[in-house]
């Protein structure tokens, strides 16, 4: 469980350094595609790791 905890940190400031970068794209003046192509791949990679997450914690129920 206490894995399953840290692991939640680390997806929560994942995102809130994902949100800082989108930010920091828009007043860099990015265009708009490119701000949601960059959103696009780091949350592509926060699913990934959400899932290796998943896998290591094991079944939940049973």
């Amino acid at each position: 469980m206490a894995e399953t905890n840290f692991d939640i940190q680390l997806l929560e400031e994942q995102i809130a350094k994902q949100i800082e970068l989108v930010a920091q794209l828009i007043c860099e003046n990015k265009s708009a595609v490119e701000a949601e192509r960059e959103l696009e791949r780091l949350e592509r990679q926060l699913v990934e790791e959400s899932m290796r997450s998943v896998r290591r914690a094991g079944p939940t129920c049973g």
